[in-house]
C-alpha cells in the first residue's frame, strides 16, 4: 500500500465522494495515512494567511510571481491560507463574487502588491478589505 500524507479529512471527504469507502468504514491505521488536518509547513518554505472582510459569496485566491503562481479557495468564514510558499516576493490577486442591491451576482477583484514570504513564517495579511458597489 502506498503512503499519503494529505491530511486525514481531505482523504476521508475524497474517498466519501467517490464511494471508496462509507462513513462507518475504518480507515487505514495512522502509520499508512496522517489523519491530521493541519499540515506542517515544508522546511524552506513560508505561508500567507488572512481573512477578507467583508465577506463575499466566493473568492478564488493567487499568490504569484516570475517563478510560480498559488491559488485557494476562501473558505465559509472568509478566512483563506497557502502553504508551501517558496521565500520571495508576490502578488496577492483575489477574485471575488458578490451580492448587490440590484444585481444578484457582481465579480470584483483586489490586488495587493510586494507581498512578502519568507522561509518557516506566516505572513499575515489580516483583514484585507473588499469593496464592492451595492
Amino acid at each position: 500500500m502506498k503512503k499519503i500524507n494529505l491530511g486525514g479529512v481531505l482523504i476521508l471527504s475524497i474517498l466519501l465522494s467517490l464511494g471508496a469507502c462509507s462513513k462507518d468504514q475504518q480507515l487505514p491505521s495512522p502509520q499508512t495515512v496522517t489523519m491530521s488536518a493541519s499540515r506542517q509547513q515544508d522546511i524552506g518554505t513560508g505561508s500567507v494567511k488572512g481573512r477578507l472582510n467583508p465577506v463575499p459569496l466566493t473568492a478564488d485566491i493567487y499568490l504569484y510571481n516570475e517563478s510560480g503562481t498559488y491559488y485557494t479557495k476562501m473558505n465559509m468564514d472568509g478566512s483563506f491560507f497557502l502553504d508551501g510558499i517558496p521565500g520571495g516576493t508576490y502578488h496577492l490577486k483575489i477574485d471575488f463574487t458578490y451580492e448587490s442591491r440590484f444585481n444578484p451576482r457582481q465579480q470584483g477583484e483586489r490586488i495587493i502588491d510586494g507581498v512578502e514570504v519568507t522561509d518557516g513564517n506566516t505572513t499575515s495579511m489580516g483583514q484585507v478589505e473588499l469593496q464592492w458597489i451595492n
